[in-house]
């Protein structure tokens, strides 16, 4: 009997060993072994935990016990709770436990509950659990030991008590390491699945960070690159090595030309070995979006790369990739032996495909950037160099960029201006008011707001300067730039050319145009009564022959301040050459004629405290009366009493005319104080011996007096020269004849003598000048004067001799009778000394 007992066991075990071997899952095998156990102790109740991670040891298959029990037993921390079973698990045993405990570990106990019922109430902490709340009077848990660590538990037990003996428990420890080595391998295997599949989801982590690497070194290449080209070469390195390429070339542009090429090796080269005509026919694919393939290189045809998809490609391939973007065709990449490393193509194709998506993205964000930079190189060239000044500000006038004409304008450099100072910090009081209300409602879109206006601004040294300011909003912000011209020298010549246009260049009194308008004031407003007076000065055109035009002038602008003085209440302008007007409105207070009584005396008194030509200036006045009177009238009436004037004091500017001349002479010629006295007296007795009458004899001593008038227009350097002049000289001092005789045609005293100042240098045999004369063709008074003026001459020092005798002057001029003197005057003029 009890050999069989024996062999049922040793079939048992076997049988366990076979399961074992042939069990596909740990479940599997741990339910052969429950079923095992039921059969041989007849238990109801059987369940094996397993000691997992995290300190659980979960009911891995069980028996008979209910849903609560393994649902609140299993979730018990091995280290934490009292349980039973968790002390056999950690082969840790209360005081309690001594009874229970066999040699190998097994907790058992024939009447569990009866057992636990005569515990001390104390002791009963260290039974919690629902196996004593179960009322289990047969318990058994049994430890499954491998390599002496715990790796789980059988657990036994029934509400009857003695179901299975002391034998069944050591004939269950007997093949618990059958089930111990079952859950070690099952472990085991779990391990290095897990192992596993950390490793393969590491080396997935690492390939794909790696992969997104390149992907992202790629796309901020292109935005950290300012070259485009170096960009892009850089890029395709990374391609070629990530799959493992000999060759990878970049084809951009609508034409597709080649932009950069790459080679594994480092050499230089051009091309992919398309030939154009391939290339024409590529494109219409690669718009299309299509992948072309030609495999074997440069053998067969290019193919769509889903037919070769399934191929491993061991570089003898030509790839073609276009890289799109929103349906357009930037470029193509081209792949020259290109590998799949082992693998058939597809499954790089998608890497390869989100590769040529990057670059394409990047080299359409490079190309956008490009055209940013571009562009806002030019903005901010024409920024910078524009003629005009640039601020940007915001919406408190914040001055945030400018430009180095405004640097100038405002007489600050950029880095005091930019983001710290204000606009309203260039303004003047009384224009910050405006100019920020205009900001306001530009920002507010006010469309009234106007978008140019002028403005003072003030510089750094608080200079006032015209500008003319445009401003505009930058779209989709609350930033202004302002477009500023300086205009302040705009301004003064503007003011010059109105203060010109309404003013005499020379007097700087208003001029005709102005005098006009006024009067057409006046003429429109009949109920005012106006007063004009005429001014003219007399011997102008006298003085401007005789002693030139800047002579002239300093006439007229001395009679401007003369006049401006004395009427300096009233509009007094120069309405002609050397006409000048005073336009006064009447009241009871002006007495027209009192006025220009106070400037003639003003006159007198300036010819009497200066020396040189006198002031001659003749008046007139007319008024316009209370009935009103057409401003033409009134004009003419005033010109027509100064040309009265003119008549009746016409023997007094004749004088003064003279005086002009005499103090010509002096002025200019220093030689002729004395000498015209002394040549009167010797014509005088010449031309009575030649039998002259009285007025020819008066107008005899005129000419005396003013033959050289002409020298006043001869140069100091040639006139006052000591020593004899060369025949430059010469030739300019001989015009003084023709000077003298356009001085005495403007001058009415003087006026029948200038024939004779033209012809007083003929000489008789007709070598004289201007016109060489001979003979009696020179009038006689000329003739007379000559031998008169050549003894004065002769007898008197000049600058480049001294004076001759009487008599050796006598001599010369009898030498010269026939060739430059008249022999006969000679003769009477021999008598006469």
């Amino acid at each position: 009997m009890r050999q069989d007992i024996q062999d049922v066991k040793l079939m048992a075990i076997l049988n366990l060993l076979n399961q074992l071997s042939n069990k596909n899952s740990l479940e599997e095998y741990l339910n052969g072994i429950i079923d095992f156990l039921s059969g041989w102790t007849g238990c109801e109740n059987i369940g094996i935990r397993v000691l997992r991670e995290a300190g659980l040891a979960p009911y891995v298959v069980y028996r008979g016990f209910d849903e609560d029990f393994i649902a609140s037993e299993s979730c018990i921390s091995v280290h934490e709770d009292e349980c039973v079973c968790l002390r056999v698990l950690r082969q840790q045993f209360k005081n309690e436990d001594q009874d229970h405990i066999s040699e190998s570990g097994t907790y058992y106990a024939q009447n569990f509950f009866q057992y636990v019922e005569e515990l001390k109430e104390d002791q009963l902490l260290s039974f919690r659990g629902i196996c004593a709340n179960k009322k289990f009077k047969s318990l058994a848990v049994i430890p499954l030991h491998h390599q002496g660590k715990v790796v789980g538990v059988i657990h036994i037990a029934d509400v009857k008590s003695g179901v299975f003996s002391q034998e069944d428990i050591q004939f269950i420890e007997t093949i618990r390491p059958l089930v111990a080595e079952a859950i070690y391998r099952h472990n085991l295997e779990k391990a290095l699945e897990s192992t596993v599949r950390r490793y393969e989801a590491e080396e997935m982590v690492i390939r794909k960070l790696k992969f997104e690497e390149r992907l992202a070194s790629i796309s901020a290449r292109f935005n950290q690159q300012e070259d485009f080209k170096v960009a892009a070469e850089e890029s395709l390195k990374d391609i070629l090595k990530l799959f493992k390429a000999e060759q990878v070339c970049l084809h951009l542009g609508s034409n597709l030309k080649e932009y950069v090429s790459v080679h594994e090796h480092g050499k230089l080269t051009h091309g992919c070995s398309i030939s154009p005509k391939t290339f024409k026919e590529l494109k219409i694919h690669w718009e299309k979006g299509n992948i072309l393939c030609q495999k074997p290189a440069h053998q067969a045809e290019f193919k769509e790369i889903g037919s070769l998809a399934h191929e491993v490609f061991k570089k003898d391939s030509v790839l073609t990739i276009p890289l799109n973007f929103k349906g357009s065709l930037l470029g193509v990449l081209i792949f020259v032996n290109i590998s799949s490393g082992g693998l058939p193509f597809k499954e790089i194709l998608n890497p390869l495909k989100l590769v040529t998506e990057t670059f394409a993205n990047a080299v359409e964000q490079g190309r956008i950037q490009y055209q940013l930079m571009w562009s806002e190189n030019r903005y901010r060239t024409i920024f910078n160099h524009s003629g005009s000044a640039f601020l940007i500000v915001d919406e408190n006038l914040k001055i945030l960029l400018s430009n180095p004409q405004a640097e100038r304008l405002l007489g600050l450099p950029s880095e005091k201006m930019d983001n710290i100072a204000y606009l309203t910090d260039f303004l003047p009081d009384n224009e910050v008011r405006r100019l920020k209300e205009y900001n306001r409602k530009r920002l507010q879109q006010d469309s009234h707001v106007p978008r140019q206006y002028e403005v003072k601004y003030k510089d750094n040294q608080g200079n006032l300067k015209d500008v003319i300011v445009s401003a505009e909003v930058i779209p989709q912000t609350i930033q202004t730039v302002l477009s500023i011209i300086d205009i302040t020298e705009w301004k003064k010549a503007e003011a010059e050319l109105q203060f010109l246009n309404l003013h005499d260049r020379l007097t700087g009194l208003y001029n005709r145009v102005y005098f006009e308008q006024e009067l057409r004031k006046y003429e429109a407003d009949p109920s005012k009564e106006v007063g004009l007076i005429m001014c003219d000065v007399n011997g102008l055109k006298l003085i401007n022959t005789t002693f030139g035009s800047e002579a002239g002038d300093q006439v007229l602008v001395t009679t401007a301040r003369l006049l401006d003085e004395c009427f300096k209440d009233y509009l007094v302008a120069r309405i002609g050459g050397d006409e000048f007007a005073v336009l006064i409105e009447k009241n009871e207070d002006v007495d027209l004629e009192q006025a220009c009584q106070l400037f003639r005396r003003n006159v007198e008194k300036y010819n009497k405290d200066h020396d040189g030509y006198p002031l001659d200036i003749s008046l007139g006045y007319a008024c316009s009366g209370s009935c009103g009177l057409k401003m033409s009238e009134l004009l003419r009436n005033a010109d027509d009493a100064m040309g009265r004037e003119k008549l009746h004091s016409n023997n007094s500017t004749r004088n003064s005319q003279v005086q002009i001349l005499t103090k010509a002479l002096e002025f200019r010629d220093f030689i002729t104080e004395g000498h015209a006295e002394r040549v009167q007296n010797l014509i005088i007795s010449t031309g009575q011996l030649a039998g002259l009458s009285e007025q020819r004899l008066s107008d005899l001593k005129l000419f005396a007096q003013f033959h050289d008038i002409g020298k006043v227009g001869i140069p100091d350097q040639i006139l006052f020269k000591k020593g004899r002049l060369t025949a430059d000289e010469w030739k300019i001092m001989k015009e003084h004849c023709e000077m003298g005789h356009r001085i005495a045609q403007s001058t009415p005293d003087i006026y029948p003598i200038a024939d004779w100042i033209l012809k007083h240098h003929e000489n008789w045999d007709g070598s004289g000048y201007p016109l060489g004369l001979k003979g009696e063709e020179i009038p006689i008074e000329c003739r007379i004067l000559a031998v008169a003026d050549t003894f004065d001459a002769m007898t008197n020092d000049r600058p480049y001799r001294k004076a001759q005798s009487t008599q050796a002057a006598i001599e010369e001029i009898m030498r010269c009778a026939g060739a430059q003197f008249d022999p006969h005057i000679v003769k009477l003029f021999v008598k006469t000394v």
